[in-house]
């Protein structure tokens, strides 16, 4: 009874907004599509700002609420602390939180997100051959067996994955030039690493200003973090052939 009354209330409103003027029914579709659209969309900007300021601690902090109820803590913890630091490109301190993944059921359901780590760490640390061949492998596998077919969010991490990869070992193609555009808004934590891996693609191919433009802004990277060699040198390169 305490809910019923509730529910058949607001029946009712619905009722008499529809005999009323049926125009008004909009009104409260609008406001129930509102309230479920409206925090993903927050979120989603959260952490886009969170991304152009290369904050890793602002993203760990916006995760730590995500940590409640977890089933493995003792895997996926650690696991999204090392995805954090490797979105910032630090090493040490992604390979450290990697470290503390522990092996059982939550490993073995967190598979895919181990290899998004460990694929960005060894583009990061040059083993580029490999890093490549796992990004390869990642973008085959098949849907999980509850799943019918891969879904669309992981589809894209995994391409844009591998175009990151591709750009890194300097084998890009067009079509990973047109993924990494494509993919920077849906997967927002991989935007540094497809920023970069953009400015290389431009600078293989010779497009200065491309290149430059990807460059420009990016935060003021700590001497932990990979972006600060990167973003060292492709400037170097940049500004060697405007010059």
């Amino acid at each position: 009874m305490r809910y019923l009354l509730p529910a058949f209330a607001l029946i009712l409103a619905v009722v008499w907004l529809g005999l009323v003027n049926p125009w008004l029914l909009l009104v409260p579709l609008a406001l129930a599509l509102l309230a479920f659209i409206g925090p993903r969309w927050v979120a989603r900007r959260r952490l886009a700002s969170i991304m152009a300021k290369g904050d890793v601690r602002a993203l760990l902090r916006a995760w730590r609420g995500s940590v409640t109820g977890l089933s493995y803590p003792e895997a996926a913890i650690p696991l999204m602390i090392a995805t954090a630091y490797a979105s910032f490109g630090w090493v040490d301190e992604a390979r450290r939180a990697r470290a503390h993944v522990v092996a059982g059921p939550a490993l073995e359901a967190s598979r895919e997100q181990l290899e998004f780590v460990d694929v960005l760490l060894e583009i990061y640390e040059g083993d580029r051959d490999e890093a490549l061949r796992r990004a390869e492998l990642l973008v085959d596998r098949p849907a999980a067996v509850s799943q019918k077919r891969v879904p669309r969010r992981i589809r894209e991490v995994r391409r844009g994955l591998l175009a990151i990869a591709r750009a890194f070992a300097h084998r890009a193609t067009d079509d990973d030039r047109k993924t990494l555009i494509a993919v920077r808004k849906p997967v927002p934590i991989l935007a540094w690493p497809i920023r970069y891996a953009e400015a290389i693609v431009a600078i293989d191919s010779g497009d200065w200003a491309r290149a430059s433009a990807m460059l420009s802004d990016a935060p003021a990277w700590p001497e932990n973090s990979v972006f600060r060699t990167f973003q060292r040198e492709l400037q170097s390169l940049v500004a060697a052939r405007v010059a």
